[in-house]
């Protein structure tokens, strides 16, 4: 099993991202048998990947 991340992640402690951003670097280690997962996932891209988000 392979555990290594090789998407280079948006998350840097008080600095703002794109949610757009945030699903990039998922789907770029998504492993899952879900076929379905990257179309339902676009979709919440598409309504709200604009959104910026500020890691804690």
């Amino acid at each position: 099993m392979n555990t290594s991340n090789t998407a280079v992640s948006p998350l840097i402690r008080g600095e703002a991202f794109s949610l757009s951003a945030l699903a990039d670097s998922y789907m770029a280690c998504y492993q899952g048998r879900d076929p379905s997962f990257g179309n339902r996932l676009s979709f919440i891209v598409q309504q709200l990947g604009h959104t910026r988000i500020v890691a804690p």
